[in-house]
């Protein structure tokens, strides 16, 4: 495979392009040292780890929302990204560093590198993306707990007395589900020494100082939910691919709807805003767009909207009016 390709680049109009050689070898040879190595590693935040844990399940994130994040040749909806290299990760935020079995991930999901930048223009001998995906048609990997070898995570603690209590309460049940799921946990002060796993600076739950109590209000814990003006646009917009009448969609809907050109991207961040955030009352209406979308036969969200926008039009030509 290598040598047939480096001809073809190597000899064109009759001329020899080395340059082109040069980063073809290059992309291959960064591409086979990722295709083939183990572990891989996924960072994130305390309370999505915890999530994870709980579940036992991964909520896959998915390129609806931005082009950019769509893999060539790819047509599964949904993805999860992971790294081939521990300090790939910004080295100044808290979180949680998952290890996952790379082999085994790679056994029972389709795989590929993928180089966000690259995706920008920027020149590929230039771009150190560490990045590879995770491919499929779920949104969720199920017994997520199974491809999961170790945890590293940041002992974060606050000078505040309420915040510090809320920090180590997330400490303590990151602790007992790690323990749950029989996965050894490695707590670190020094985020630098997480960025690089170095176990020799690790410690356990117990080495470090309790907080105080959770007090009444602090067990109290603010939620944020979907706003009403997003669930009645959302409401608005799946409402179409199913209705047979104008009767079928709520009044109003002209008021969600966008007619202009750009009207499917306010949609579209709602839909990167949801899968960034995992927020399981936004990302319901994600699920359901998948499934809305391979009804109406499209392949991306922009042929979606504008296909439910016609369907509008033709309602409203149908039914004698508006709603």
């Amino acid at each position: 495979m290598g040598k047939s390709v480096s001809r073809a680049i190597l000899v064109k109009d009759g001329k020899v392009h080395r340059s082109q050689v040069a980063i073809v070898v290059s992309a291959y040879k960064k591409y086979w040292s990722i295709a083939t190595s183990s572990p891989l590693y996924h960072r994130t935040e305390e309370d999505r780890a915890i999530k994870i844990l709980k579940e036992n399940k991964i909520r896959m994130s998915t390129w609806l929302g931005t082009g950019s994040d769509k893999a060539s040749g790819k047509d599964q909806m949904w993805f999860f990204s992971t790294s081939t290299r521990p300090d790939a990760y910004r080295t100044d935020s808290s979180g949680v560093v998952f290890v996952l079995d790379g082999n085994k991930l790679r056994q029972n999901y389709e795989t590929s590198p993928f180089d966000y930048w690259q995706k920008t223009g920027r020149n590929q001998e230039e771009s150190d993306e560490a990045e590879e995906r995770i491919f499929s048609d779920s949104p969720v990997m199920t017994n997520a707990s199974q491809y999961v070898k170790e945890l590293h995570a940041h002992w974060w603690m606050s000078d505040d007395t309420s915040v510090a209590a809320h920090a180590y309460k997330r400490h303590r049940e990151l602790t007992l589900l790690a323990k749950q799921h029989h996965i050894p946990l490695f707590w670190y002060s020094d985020l630098k020494k997480m960025s690089t796993l170095d176990k020799s600076a690790a410690k356990s739950f117990s080495d470090f100082p309790k907080s105080q109590p959770l007090t009444h209000n602090d067990l109290t814990e603010r939620r944020y939910g979907a706003s009403e003006y997003f669930i009645k646009r959302w409401t608005s917009l799946l409402s179409l691919q199913p209705a047979k009448t104008l009767a079928d969609v709520p009044n109003g809907i002209r008021k969600y709807l966008s007619g202009y050109s750009d009207g499917h991207l306010s949609f579209q961040a709602d839909i990167h805003n949801a899968t960034k955030n995992m927020s399981d009352d936004k990302m319901r209406y994600v699920y359901k767009l998948q499934t809305q979308m391979k009804l109406a036969g499209t392949s991306d969200f922009k042929e979606f909207y504008w296909k439910m926008m016609d369907k509008l039009g033709q309602l409203e030509k149908a039914g004698g009016g508006s709603r």
